[in-house]
């Protein structure tokens, strides 16, 4: 054990206040962002008018950095605090993690919601880029050009096995 210059146990200092409270506050936190993510997409809204600013100007990555922001803010409010009014800042931090407990507690409801309903809701969709969708099939340098359009208009959906028989519509030019 420790001891300080008089002889007596010294105190251990903590690297931070209040770490369990800061633990629950980052795992609320989390859950929060998973559940708005599963929520949006089932084509859901944010009601917190500042957090759907956020989400529609920069996106979900953009919301988990405002989330985990707004939780490092308070953590070093409850640290700085702390240090002078330690039963003030742990109140501060015990109110933090129960109204982070809010969201999380109303999205579990509407999901719950949704699979006790039975109801599909509709699914977010990816917006189609201007120019459409391209895709580029890039083969090995020694396949023919032959086999690779055997390969793709022939043998879609067949096992290994059957990979090296004849394409039945090889003879009409494909």
């Amino acid at each position: 054990m420790a001891m300080d210059k008089s002889g007596q146990p010294a105190m251990i200092r903590r690297v931070v206040l209040f770490p369990n409270l800061y633990l629950w506050l980052v795992f609320v936190a989390s859950i929060d962002i998973v559940l708005t993510r599963l929520i949006l997409f089932f084509s859901g809204s944010e009601i917190n008018p500042v957090a759907a600013m956020v989400i529609s100007t920069f996106g979900v990555p953009g919301m988990s950095i405002f989330k985990y922001s707004l939780v490092a803010f308070v953590i070093v409010v409850c640290e700085i605090v702390g240090r002078i009014r330690w039963k003030q800042a742990r109140a501060l931090a015990i109110f933090a993690v129960a109204i982070s407990s809010f969201p999380v507690v109303w999205s579990s409801v509407l999901i719950c919601g949704l699979i006790i309903s039975g109801e599909t809701p509709p699914i977010e969709t990816e917006p189609k880029p201007k120019g459409g969708w391209s895709v580029r099939v890039e083969y090995p340098a020694d396949m023919s050009l032959e086999f690779a359009r055997r390969v793709d208009m022939c043998h879609v959906g067949m096992n290994r096995a059957d990979m090296n028989k004849p394409c039945e519509r090889a003879s009409e030019g494909i």
